[in-house]
């Protein structure tokens, strides 16, 4: 687990498990994200911010989620990984379209102007 997010609401508090989930995640020095929804953070956690999640809608919150996993040192690089190998997966699922048509062979033109260009050498700068 690299993260838990708990959602505060009435019935948070009533239960015998919630505050054991958070405390864990805690002592395992995993990022805790508090989305108060009908009660505020009390007891050990309330010296945590949580995220307002009254009057928002579920896309607001979930913006609001992924810049706290993407800013945090705990997560920030995890956090990336999965990004980039969800889009990767994305994109072999996703059709490929013709445009337009394409030519038959490459133009000639296109190997003027790869790693040995002079025109790249000269300048000093690399790719």
């Amino acid at each position: 687990m690299n993260a838990l997010a708990a959602i505060l609401t009435g019935g948070f508090s009533e239960s015998r498990w919630t505050d054991q989930e958070i405390g864990v995640a805690l002592g395992r020095r995993i990022s805790v994200i508090l989305i108060k929804r009908e009660i505020e953070p009390y007891g050990f956690i309330s010296k945590y911010q949580a995220i307002d999640a009254n009057g928002k809608k579920v896309k607001e919150v979930a913006q609001e989620i992924f810049l706290v996993l993407s800013r945090s040192e705990k997560t920030k690089y995890k956090f990336c990984d999965c990004l980039t190998n969800l889009l990767l997966t994305s994109l072999e699922c996703i059709p490929v379209m013709q445009v337009g048509p394409h030519p038959p062979a490459p133009s000639p033109k296109m190997g003027e102007g790869g790693p040995d260009s002079k025109s790249l050498s000269r300048s000093g700068r690399g790719i």
